[in-house]
């Protein structure tokens, strides 16, 4: 599977929880979830001149996979938006099949924004 990546920019309000949940569908009518059984997930988040800042993994909780749902939930806990030393960065979130592929699923930009 080789795709474009869709653009999508999220807020994170510093020294609150970011949740995200999003749904990735099999089709383009939106009516079959993609079954993200065995898949794992990375979502880099960095400075505009590349350098990292917060890494989202199904490793460490930050991207949680809900298998044949299709649902893929991001986090970043209050712990590590409470001092977020930055107000914009961008990041490209991709799957990896059971297989091995790789495949890059959404590319935008974090707002960080003070309450």
């Amino acid at each position: 599977m080789s795709l474009d990546p869709a653009k999508l920019n999220f807020v994170v309000w510093k020294g609150t929880t970011f949740k995200k949940r999003l749904t990735y569908y099999a089709d383009e009518d939106a009516t079959t979830p993609f079954d993200l059984t065995g898949y794992t997930a990375t979502c880099p988040i960095r400075t505009l001149a590349g350098d990292p800042l917060v890494s989202l993994t199904t490793e460490n909780n930050g991207i949680i996979l809900g298998g044949a749902s299709g649902t893929i939930d991001l986090v970043i806990p209050v712990t590590a938006t409470a001092e977020l030393p930055w107000s914009t960065a961008l990041y490209t979130l991709k799957i990896t099949s059971p297989g091995g592929d790789t495949d890059a699923l959404l590319h935008g930009g974090f707002i960080a924004k003070t309450l």
